[in-house]
């Protein structure tokens, strides 16, 4: 399982500098944070954690330098599937908001498939 990098919705709008995915959050979730956070909340990853299954694996692969997607809500979200026992891999990539490198790729399905 591939996930986006933010566990909370809320703190991708306050943490993120692009000022498009603020816009796109605005109109898909018909307001901000603050005038209708049941819809962030009800939106967001950590929302639907207790869902997944004991046999779920999941990779993250987030940038150092992405200030799109801070890479401290990638490690939010490992924190919290930790905490319920979820195997986590955490791929940390140098650079900002682009697409991951083939290694990356290889390494995060290498985990899905096998574990490891």
């Amino acid at each position: 399982m591939c996930i986006e990098g933010a566990a909370e919705l809320s703190e991708l709008y306050k943490a993120t500098q692009a000022k498009i995915v603020k816009d796109a959050m605005v109109e898909a979730f018909k307001g901000t944070p603050e005038s209708n956070p049941a819809m962030y909340k009800q939106m967001s990853f950590l929302e639907h954690i207790d869902k997944l299954k004991p046999d779920t694996r999941v990779a993250i692969i987030y940038a150092d330098h992405d200030t799109t997607v801070p890479g401290a809500l990638s490690q939010q979200i490992a924190a919290q599937l930790s905490n319920h026992r979820i195997p986590t891999k955490l791929i940390e990539v140098h650079g900002g908001h682009t697409p991951p490198g083939e290694d990356s790729w290889r390494q995060a399905f290498h985990f899905l498939l096998t574990g490891k």
